[in-house]
């Protein structure tokens, strides 16, 4: 499988695949033309990179992972971190959303659409507003 059909297959763009190939996160063999060949090793380990982004891992963390140089609890400390950060952020979502549902309670109650003082940001989004 070539790149084209591994971004299609695995979500992850061509330009990230290159990208990720550049920073030693991945290795694709390449044919006798040059061309990088997919197996499904590597549609695997993309799809993995992707689920730690997702969560928040940096590519200096994931490339840690990659080479094997965190110990079990290096390990573990990154997962707990990424997860407490995720659970952060859905607090924030859900303080969000509420704030929403109120302010739609309250403009079906008449409050003009201008008036902010129903809801106040979230720790989370306050910080990243700030950055």
């Amino acid at each position: 499988m070539q790149i084209k059909a591994a971004a299609s297959a695995s979500g992850v763009s061509a330009y990230t695949i290159r990208f990720y190939e550049k920073k030693g996160l991945l290795t694709i063999p390449r044919n006798a033309n040059g061309v990088r060949e997919f197996d499904q090793d590597a549609l695997n380990r993309l799809r993995w990179i992707q689920c730690y982004r997702q969560a928040g891992l940096s590519l200096k963390e994931i490339n840690q992972i990659i080479t094997g140089d965190l110990t079990q609890a290096g390990y573990l400390d990154l997962l707990d971190a990424a997860k407490h950060r995720l659970e952060a952020q859905i607090d924030d979502l859900r303080h969000t959303e509420a704030c929403l549902e109120t302010k739609r309670h309250a403009t079906l109650d008449g409050e003009r659409l201008t008036d902010m003082t129903t809801c106040a940001p979230t720790p989370y989004v306050a910080k990243n507003a700030e950055a």
